[in-house]
């Protein structure tokens, strides 16, 4: 199956009252409608509503290598340090 159009998400509350995002799945724009495959199901909220978002399917930024920067041994080293 060619790559998702969108990323299907049900928001989960914690006890602490925090709330965070549980990726359910993924969906497919079609030319009659969506094609959604779940990957887990969604539980119902406290009013017994199944709630489900869905939000575009964007790559998640690379990080970039960058190499350390390279520190030149200077000349005049002054220390007292025996080697």
């Amino acid at each position: 199956m060619a790559k998702p159009d969108f990323n299907l998400f049900t928001a989960i509350e914690t006890g602490s009252g925090s709330t965070y995002w549980h990726k359910v799945g993924a969906a497919w724009m079609g030319s009659k409608g969506f094609t959604l495959e779940f990957s887990s199901l969604p539980l119902p909220n406290a009013q017994g509503k199944v709630l489900v978002n869905m939000f575009p399917d964007e790559p998640k930024p690379q990080n970039e290598y960058k190499p350390p920067k390279t520190i030149k041994p200077s000349d005049d080293l002054d220390d007292d340090v025996p080697f």
